[in-house]
């Protein structure tokens, strides 16, 4: 550790970075998660301050970090910067010899950025950086003492800079050619295009999706979904007929989701699947709901004589997440915004 100290910079933390941190924190089911996040995001508010310093831009808001769901169920703590890409923000304590890093923040990184925490939180130290490899990909092993100095990630910052550029003028050249290319066949878009759940809150549904009645049927509509609540003004549930592109399965599937409006601008969206024209589901057909990096949020897998599989996110209005519905080989995947 002393070794790294002698390159350390010391970094104060503003208020607000306590603030988002005891916010994030209360959020999560347990303690230990709870801490977990609480230094995770004091590292990140850490790395976003000194590089403000260095003027080179961040975008907070934008990493795994500041997502809840994200942040629920996986140990991130990423930091956007918009002209570059990710950096990894570590915490780490005095008696920590070994940075481990989670195998899903081992790729789609810059590097990681080590920052140590004393017993007093009221400033920290950021003692140095590791830069991901040629492939990309960060060790999930990093000895403390071997972190190179803060100046090589402003190095390395200069090289992804170049190698952007020189992809960008590739490209432009290339782009010229590429207008053939236009995806005209309205199934495609339709597919592709993003859902926006917060505007069915106020009756704004494409008329692909359609009341549960209109899917299932009136009789069988009761039981898909249990509608009678006293919040129901503040729910909307909506279906549609979804094929895995597989003729054992063409037009037998459903994926219905409820949107529920909670206290202060949250969201619960539960979203399940149903058999069509059978009473159960091809066993080990999974339901995958993914950030926007392809990082699995949920998952669920439908076993023996199951009627239905079902997954709940939270999140607040502009939080986007991907739904993939497989069976074997085949799949459906849908993008949505909350």
């Amino acid at each position: 550790m002393n070794n790294t100290q002698t390159f350390s910079i010391s970094v104060p933390l503003p208020s607000i970075a306590y603030e988002y941190a005891k916010q994030f924190e209360v959020e999560q089911a347990t303690s230990q998660k709870g801490k977990q996040v609480y230094l995770n995001t004091l590292a990140v508010y850490a790395v976003h301050s000194f590089l403000q310093l260095m003027d080179i831009a961040t975008d907070i808001s934008q990493g795994n970090s500041w997502h809840p769901v994200s942040r629920r169920f996986h140990d991130v703590a990423d930091l956007v910067l918009p002209e570059f890409g990710s950096l990894e923000c570590r915490p780490v304590l005095t008696d920590d010899k070994i940075i481990f890093l989670p195998k899903e923040v081992t790729e789609d990184r810059i590097g990681v950025v080590a920052v140590l925490f004393e017993e007093n939180l009221d400033q920290v130290h950021i003692l140095g950086f590791t830069p991901a490899n040629a492939a990309g990909l960060l060790p999930q092993e990093i000895e403390v003492s071997q972190l190179q100095p803060l100046e090589n990630l402003l190095d390395e910052l200069e090289k992804v800079a170049a190698l952007k550029s020189s992809f960008a003028n590739t490209s432009s050249q290339v782009s010229d050619n590429t207008h053939f290319l236009q995806i005209q066949a309205t199934d495609i878009t339709q597919n592709l295009a993003i859902v926006n759940l917060s505007q069915w809150l106020q009756n704004l549904v494409d008329a692909s999706w359609q009341t549960v009645e209109e899917v299932f049927g009136r009789e069988k509509a009761y039981l898909i979904f249990a509608t009678r609540s006293a919040q129901l003004s503040q729910r909307i549930v909506r279906a549609q007929q979804i094929s895995l592109g597989t003729l054992a399965t063409d037009e037998e599937l459903a994926l219905v989701i409820a949107v529920v409006s909670k206290v202060a601008q949250e969201r619960e969206i539960i979203l399940q699947v149903h058999p069509t024209r059978t009473n159960i589901l091809p066993p080990g057909l999974q339901s995958i709901v993914l950030d926007t990096n392809g990082n699995i949020l949920l998952q669920i897998e439908a076993k023996n004589a199951d009627n239905k599989i079902q997954l709940k996110i939270g999140g607040r209005p502009g939080e986007q997440f991907k739904l993939k519905i497989v069976l074997g080989e085949a799949s459906f995947t849908k993008d949505f915004v909350i």
